[in-house]
């Protein structure tokens, strides 16, 4: 069964920040950070009792990025 995702309003700017941030090292970077976090955002769909949860509030899961060094947090 796949859940549906959201992402919080600090995610998107999170997720923005780090896009330029790796563009702004390599033009093309921040597209492949795109693409990792879309494929984790896939995993935490597809099975999201696998992730842990970051606080005691319970509404945002966390996954670490194999070849980029941000965390991805979504409800």
């Amino acid at each position: 069964m796949k859940y549906s995702l959201s992402l919080t309003e600090d995610a998107h700017l999170e997720e923005a920040h780090a896009y330029h941030y790796y563009e702004d090292i390599r033009p093309g970077l921040g597209e492949e950070l795109l693409t990792e976090l879309e494929k984790s955002y896939a995993k935490i769909a597809e099975n999201p009792f696998y992730y842990s949860y970051l606080q005691n509030s319970k509404i945002l899961r966390d996954i670490r990025l194999v070849n980029f060094l941000m965390w991805s947090f979504i409800s």
